[in-house]
């Protein structure tokens, strides 16, 4: 076989690669697309919508059994093995000020893969109904011309379309997570910013306006 024969045959099975290649690019952003038309328009909402959770600490994983939830002032620990159960661990305490009213803070944490979930209904400090709903970290309901959120591996932060923090997650060491932001139920608020103001009754301009005063002491999370 002479040299240019075999050179034609070399560059003939290199275009042959490589129009293959290029077919396989363009074939997989068409797989993709149709894979995603193909979904429900809730799948579509979930996947979108998911937040990868909260990396915990390496020392956390490995020389800490007790995790702490902190709140304003008010600290409070927990087994590990509790967080990492099938349910997860229920977090609604009993706060001074809340004991003729149920408590308006109620949220699940449970830890999977490394990483902190989180459960919880949010509710709107304006009108007061509900514009998020999570489970695990997944977006079940969100307004999003009420609410925006920002995430990475250290924190998860959710906002108004005032830019207050609804709601506010990080380490604030390798054994404890700073919960922050607000939670209403019914006819009460209960803040945690600076310090932990619990079960405000919001009954007239007065009262909204001293809840206001205390969610905007809420420091949002550096990104």
């Amino acid at each position: 076989m002479s040299f240019w024969k075999k050179i034609y045959l070399i560059l003939n099975k290199t275009a042959i690669k490589i129009t293959l290649l290029a077919s396989l690019v363009g074939v997989y952003p068409t797989y993709k697309f149709f894979v995603n038309e193909s979904k429900s328009p809730e799948q579509k909402f979930h996947d979108e919508m998911f937040i990868p959770g909260i990396l915990l600490p390496e020392k956390l994983t490995s020389l800490v059994d007790t995790l702490f939830i902190k709140t304003g002032s008010f600290v409070q620990g927990y087994p590990l093995s509790e967080f990492m159960n099938n349910n997860g661990l229920t977090y609604s305490p009993k706060l001074v000020g809340c004991s003729t009213i149920e408590t308006p803070m109620a949220m699940a944490y449970k830890i999977m893969n490394n990483r902190i979930y989180v459960s919880c209904v949010l509710r709107d400090l304006e009108h007061k109904e509900v514009v998020g709903i999570l489970k695990d970290n997944r977006w079940e309901f969100f307004k999003p011309n009420i609410l925006t959120f920002n995430h990475d591996d250290r924190g998860f932060e959710v906002l108004d379309k005032q830019g207050n923090v609804v709601l506010s997650l990080s380490f604030e060491d390798s054994k404890t997570i700073l919960l922050q932001g607000y939670f209403i139920r019914d006819n009460n608020a209960c803040v945690m910013s600076d310090a932990l103001y619990p079960c405000n009754v919001l009954d007239d301009k007065k009262s909204m306006d001293s809840i206001t005063k205390f969610v905007r002491k809420i420091k949002r999370i550096h990104f």
